[in-house]
């Protein structure tokens, strides 16, 4: 399981850097916005650690080679008509699962492992 954040650019404009350096290749996207975006990926990996799902978190400010990975497997129909997708996008191994609404859509209908291709711990605990 492979979560792609932004997490350098969130940390420096939550310490107040209006210098902060929106992730290349995004759309350009408000210090206001920080807090949200932290907020999303905060949510998608207390939940991953709280169920004990093993993954990833790459921070694609840091490396432009995750961040290129990250745009070429999300789907046409799932990217954004302007711009570039923001983080957390999810993927597992290659797979792309969805970004944060897809992930809180999931959860509220409570179908969350089989969005991020996982079987259900229901169905792996229950006993043949």
């Amino acid at each position: 399981m492979t979560v792609a954040t932004a997490v350098e650019y969130l940390k420096e404009a939550a310490e107040g850097n209006e210098n902060a350096a929106a992730p290349r290749n995004q759309r350009n996207v408000d210090i206001s916005d920080g807090p949200c975006i932290k907020k999303k990926q905060q949510d998608v990996v207390r939940f991953l650690e709280a169920n004990k799902i093993e993954f990833e978190e790459v921070d694609i400010t840091m490396s432009e080679e995750q961040r290129q990975w990250m745009y070429k497997n999300i789907p046409p129909e799932k990217k954004p008509a302007q711009g570039n997708p923001l983080p957390p996008q999810i993927f597992n191994g290659d797979r792309y699962c969805g970004d944060y609404d897809s992930f809180f859509e999931s959860k509220e209908s409570n179908t969350v492992f089989s969005f991020l291709g996982l079987k259900s711990r229901l169905a792996s605990t229950a006993e043949p």
